[in-house]
């Protein structure tokens, strides 16, 4: 039977020659086509194939179906057991050791043979091979001193030698290294004394030409490039030394000389690039160089010396972004005319792709969803930069890909979220297909945006982890899941609800609870305020390592070796197929460790982390295990059920050889020298009979009968058995040892199912996944931000998860360490939050919200959703304000940009408006309505606290005529009470003003006027209101005149600075009394001088006191 033909086993490994692999390369990754087994399997390329198609490849069909090549076949042309190989360490591992990397073949692997040695992050190191089996390398550790001795070393001092200036030392070239981040490993590698040093030194420069070439703010152009030339024609003449130098190149192995020379060669050219384009730059000539390459281009397509004139504009479309935005749409046409013709391809496709990079890169850190002239160019630029790299290697592709859907999705509000789901599926490398659309399809954009890019994924790759790691965290992406845990990765508790971001994942793994739970049904947001502050406080707070020491006060502890406890399995480790995260569910202890297959049963299994699951529940089992080690540098244990399922064993087999049961059994090995067969039964326990070799094969199953079972005193166990006959069937037997696996492990756990505490259902134990890694880069990581960004606008009226979603942004930000990012999401959930309070009390705290105004201003220049919440709270800011003051709410009542924002002020203009009149219900009506269009939650009652409580800004005062202490009496002093009054006043007078209420108690809560009413009106409390009110209004102004005089310091506080109203808020009347800062200190008539108080209360002055309140007057 064909291989095309015939059904494939899982797990086998199949080879296919070249003749029947096509090299894929449509979706910007190179992939082999392989069409085996009725189907075309895509299977990932590894970087070394690049070039040039090897003679076969040998690939494995995964459980998933999805096929991959086989490492077990691809290590040994790269590797030798017994040698050494020099390796980078990236991170510790979740189960003890560390992953290291060996940069030269981009291959990752665990080293857990290290020794005693605490190994740093991104230290070069070396290890031998020990062995190569499943898809990895079993490392070892060598000494670090291994590398050194087979290098001769090269100084900083001997490069400093090569200045043409002479007056560079090699102190000046480490500190230089040191203050550059982007040099650091170029010093790790100088402070190992390893010659690379010198390479990665210069490259590192090289990279970041455009950054140290460019004028700073403040400098004078011409003098800034003039020192910055010179500074370039020494890099050069170092460079060139390095090359032509043979005493330099004799440091590096003498197979690596050519690869070397090549590197050099490139760097200097490049900086001979920007050479010429900054002497074009200092002559004025760089306007007309453009000029006539770029009109060269669109007459004839053809330019002398294309490469050279094309790598010099380039250099000064880097230096000078502005002349690229002012040519760009000359580039798009020239792009469209001619990426058709072959000449083109070869001679300039290069350095248009350098240009839209260049373009992409700089104009996705401005561009606004508002401005869509913008997004359309953009648009255009990576529609335009995916079809010249569709079929090449490009390293930006899903990162392009991604940002083009996303930039679609602001073009049309319909079905924007598919595209986003969209984005986040490409940015994560799954989506395979080929870009949906061609050149023509760019005639009509938004065409382009509703119809071809709203495509489904048809090809989903092989799930690949996404993993951006920081000093401090570590983010993993992987089928969607967002993952974020400490970078010791000893954080394995998911403490957030799993629907908080659905429908997609995202998890927060920390190694300890949170203080505040956090179920799925947490609504309020200043909850959530404290839990995302935890969290990210918890992450980029560096770990002290654990103790063995115990907390006497805590209620668990760990376990000592040998003591059984009860654990469930949290899933695989990442580094060993056969090792699974168990956490401890034994009341009163507590930690985590691993158990290996081996440590279970004595059969070779490949588990998954599934078959620790009840099937028809869908939890845990709950299963006894033994510690037999603790790290007590990390807490983590290895455990063992060896013993468990032994007894377990020998009752089942007991059971069979009783009731003589044929059992089916699957075979899995042959010893010939005993002539004996090794089967696992379909209950899970192993048989060992004897039969012939020829008469059986492995992988077969068989029927056998128990006959007796061998306990031994050094715990082996062997249960023999007596061959009856084969099962004619041809079953599947790929999941027979694994069924049987599970049905073993049910019968242990007897019915002992992990059930999460109430309220505890989000923090799950998580292992991490065990696909393949592709790091991040820090640019990915904002294209992810800036996704999850685009969810919060879409969702901008779900208040709790749109606050969800930008504090996820912030905390990657954080992670990313972009601190402008940072404060632009914390920017943004200040305003939500802000929103939120105003549904909560009814207000917007006026101090409070200023700061938060002159924070998000800038930010709402160019982010539309920051700008309407912005416009959204300066309108509420202006809630239950004296009509006479609404030209503010009439500008945003007449601006026709936006609908809610008008609606907005103009019900906030008519709620204003009725102030002071007894219309309590429409007033009430009007504030309904204003949550109504904000999609803001309604309170239970719409009773009003005038302020949150007394502050520098708000004082309460329940009654004009009883004072406090008398008020429960009822006794009334109009003169005591009036007088401490005017103290108030005057505390707002001589600061920053404020409102004084009476009417209102301590709470903030109005109670209204009826008892100082009834005391105006004689007693009798069948009064006229305006009457009253007149009769009130005069005491205030008595009060006035006798406290202050008429004009204090020549100031007349009435009306311009002391301006009491009447309103009627929530059924009851309420004096409101709005004072404003007074333009100098302003005394009462016995001289004193009052300021408000932290505690809002007014406080006297002494003379020195008011003497340097004037003076900072």
């Amino acid at each position: 039977m064909c291989i095309r033909d015939r059904t494939p086993d899982r797990d086998k490994k199949y080879t296919f020659p070249a003749r029947e692999i096509e090299v894929n390369r449509e979706s910007g990754k190179l992939f082999f086509n392989i069409s085996a087994f009725g189907r075309t399997y895509r299977v990932p390329a590894y970087n070394f194939q690049r070039d040039s198609l090897p003679e076969s490849i040998t690939c494995v069909l995964r459980a998933d179906g999805k096929m991959e090549q086989d490492l077990d076949t691809i290590l040994p042309q790269f590797y030798t057991v017994g040698e050494d190989y020099a390796f980078c360490v990236l991170s510790g591992l979740q189960s003890g050791g560390y992953k290291v990397r060996d940069d030269i073949n981009g291959f990752t692997f665990p080293l857990t043979d290290f020794g005693r040695r605490r190994l740093q992050r991104f230290k070069r190191i070396v290890c031998r091979v020990n062995g190569i089996a499943d898809g990895m390398l079993q490392l070892s550790l060598v000494d670090y001193e291994k590398e050194r001795a087979t290098t001769v070393g090269i100084t900083p001092g001997q490069i400093a030698m090569l200045d043409p200036e002479g007056s560079m030392t090699g102190e000046w070239i480490i500190s230089f290294m040191r203050s550059h981040k982007v040099l650091g490993e170029a010093l790790s590698l100088c402070e190992n004394s390893d010659p690379r040093w010198v390479i990665a030194a210069l490259e590192g420069v090289e990279r970041n030409f455009a950054q140290w070439l460019n004028p700073k703010k403040g400098c004078r152009p011409d003098i800034y490039m003039q020192r910055k030339l010179r500074w370039l024609e020494r890099y050069i003449a170092i460079a060139t030394g390095v090359l032509e130098r043979g005493s330099v190149l004799g440091a590096f192995p003498a197979s690596s000389h050519e690869g070397i020379q090549a590197r050099l060669a490139r760097i200097i050219t490049h900086a001979g690039d920007y050479r010429e384009a900054i002497w074009l730059l200092l002559d004025g000539r760089e306007q007309a160089f453009i000029d006539d390459a770029i009109d060269t281009l669109k007459l004839s397509g053809y330019l002398y010396q294309p490469e050279r004139r094309m790598r010099v504009l380039m250099s000064l479309f880097t230096l000078r972004t502005e002349y690229l935005r002012r040519y760009v749409s000359d580039i798009f046409d020239i792009i469209r005319d001619r990426h058709a013709q072959p000449r083109f391809a070869k001679l300039y496709s290069k350095a248009f792709i350098e240009m839209l990079d260049i373009f992409i890169n700089n104009e996705s850190k401005i561009v606004a969803a508002i401005d869509k002239a913008s997004v359309r160019e953009m648009i255009v630029a990576l529609a335009l930069q995916l079809l010249l790299t569709s079929g090449r290697d490009f390293s930006s592709w899903n990162l392009y890909r991604a940002m083009l859907y996303r930039y679609a999705s602001m073009l049309i509000d319909k079905r924007s979220s598919e595209l986003i789901d969209k984005a986040f599926c490409t940015l994560l490398g799954e989506n395979e297909d080929a870009i949906e659309f061609g050149w023509n399809d760019l005639d009509d954009v938004s065409l382009l945006c509703s119809t071809r890019l709203l495509r489904p994924v048809q090809h989903r790759g092989i799930p690949v982890q996404g993993v951006y790691e920081s000093s401090s965290a570590i983010i993993r992406l992987r089928d969607g899941i967002i993952t974020i845990t400490h970078s010791d990765h000893a954080a394995l508790r998911n403490v957030l609800p799993s629907d908080m971001f659905a429908p997609r994942k995202v998890q927060v793994l920390l190694n300890e609870k949170l203080p505040e739970k956090t179920g799925s049904d947490i609504n309020d947001l200043s909850r959530l305020h404290t839990i995302w502050d935890t969290v990210q406080d918890s992450l980029l707070t560096p770990r002290k390592a654990n103790t063995h020491k115990a907390d006497t006060t805590s209620r668990t502890v760990l376990p000592e070796v040998g003591q059984s406890v009860l654990v469930r399995i949290a899933g695989a480790m990442p580094d060993n197929p056969h090792n699974f995260l168990c956490c401890i569910e034994e009341p009163g202890y507590t930690g985590q460790g691993t158990i290996n297959t081996f440590d279970i049963v004595i059969y070779p299994l490949a588990a998954k982390a599934e078959d620790f699951v009840d099937f028809d529940s869908g939890r845990p089992f709950l299963l006894k295990a033994t510690v037999e080690e603790v790290d007590y540098a990390t807490g983590m244990m290895r455990f063992s059920m060896r013993k468990g399922i032994r007894e377990l064993t020998i009752r089942m087999a007991s059971e069979a050889r009783d009731s003589k049961e044929e059992c089916r059994t699957y075979l899995y090995d042959y010893r010939s020298a005993t002539n004996q067969w090794f089967g696992v039964t379909d209950s899970g326990f192993p048989v060992v009979f004897k039969a012939p070799r020829e008469e059986l094969m492995a992988n077969e199953v068989v029927y056998t009968r128990i006959e007796y079972i061998n306990s031994r005193p050094d715990n082996k166990l062997f249960i023999n058995g007596r061959f009856i006959d084969t099962e004619d069937k041809d079953d599947n037997l790929f999941r027979f040892k694994r069924n049987a696996f599970y049905y073993l492990l049910k019968r242990y756990a007897g019915g002992a199912l992990y059930s999460p505490a109430p309220g505890t259902d989000t923090d799950e134990m998580v292992a991490a996944p065990t696909e393949p890694e592709v790091y991040l880069q820090p640019d990915e990581v904002r294209e992810l931000i800036r996704l999850v960004d685009s969810v919060a606008s879409m969702r901008h009226t779900d208040y709790v998860p749109t606050y969800n979603h930008l504090a996820l942004a912030r905390l990657l930000s954080a992670i990313l360490d972009d601190t402008f990012l940072r404060e632009v999401y914390s920017v943004k959930m200040s305003l939500v939050e802000a929103l939120w309070s105003f549904a909560a009390v009814g207000w917007i705290d006026r101090e409070t919200f200023d700061a938060l105004d002159r924070r998000a201003s800038m930010l709402a220049q160019s982010d539309p959703d920051t700008r309407r919440r912005l416009m959204i709270l300066r309108v509420l800011s202006r809630l239950d304000t004296p009509w006479q003051e609404s030209g503010a709410l009439v500008d945003a009542a007449s601006s026709g940009d936006n609908t809610t924002i008008g609606a907005l002020a103009r019900l906030v203009m008519s709620y204003n408006f009725l102030r002071g009149i007894e219309v309590y219900e429409a007033r009430q009506t009007l504030k309904r309505e204003i949550y109504r269009l904000l999609d803001l939650p309604m309170p239970d009652t719409l009773h009003t606290r005038v302020a949150q409580e007394e502050d520098i800004y708000h004082e309460f005062k329940t009654s004009l005529i009883y004072p406090p202490e008398r008020d429960r009496h009822m006794t009334a002093d109009p003169r005591l009470q009036v007088a401490d009054i005017m103290k108030g006043i005057d505390a707002m007078l001589n600061q920053k003003g404020g409102t004084l209420f009476i009417g209102v108690n301590n709470n903030g809560q109005p109670v209204g006027l009826h008892s100082d009413f009834v005391y105006l009106n004689g007693g009798i409390d069948d009064y006229d209101i305006q009457d009253v009110k007149d009769k009130f209004r005069l005491m205030l102004d008595n009060g006035m005149r006798r406290h202050f005089g008429a004009a204090p310091e020549g100031v007349v506080l009435y009306p311009d600075y002391v301006k009491p109203e009447f309103d009627f808020i929530d059924g009851q009347w309420v004096c409101r009394i709005d004072v404003r800062p007074a333009p100098v200190i302003i005394p009462m008539t016995d001289g004193t001088v009052y300021v408000r108080g932290i505690n809002g209360k007014g406080e006297p002055l002494t003379s020195k006191e008011i003497k340097a309140l004037k003076a900072a007057r």
